[in-house]
């Protein structure tokens, strides 16, 4: 299984917990990569008032059946510099 965590896991009530699942038949890239960030970047903008969704108690988690080797690659070279 391939099993992608963005952030920190909130501690708090009012944590937000945003999950992309990905069928089998459905490709995980880069841009999937990026569509799941986007998401909590939206949840975190549109609070109504300034900081009500704090980033640290946002959690994304993007699962697949198999692990994305191409994906886990870019995101390989990407930390590595």
């Amino acid at each position: 299984m391939g099993i992608i965590e963005l952030g920190l896991q909130g501690t708090r009530s009012g944590s937000c917990n945003i999950v992309e699942y990905k069928s089998p038949e459905d490709h995980m890239n880069i841009d999937t990569f990026y569509k799941a960030g986007a998401y909590g970047c939206l949840y975190k903008a549109y609070g109504e008032s300034i900081n009500e969704h704090p980033a640290d108690d946002i959690t994304i988690s993007i699962i697949r059946d198999t692990r994305p080797e191409g994906l886990f690659g870019i995101l390989r070279s990407i930390i590595s510099g």
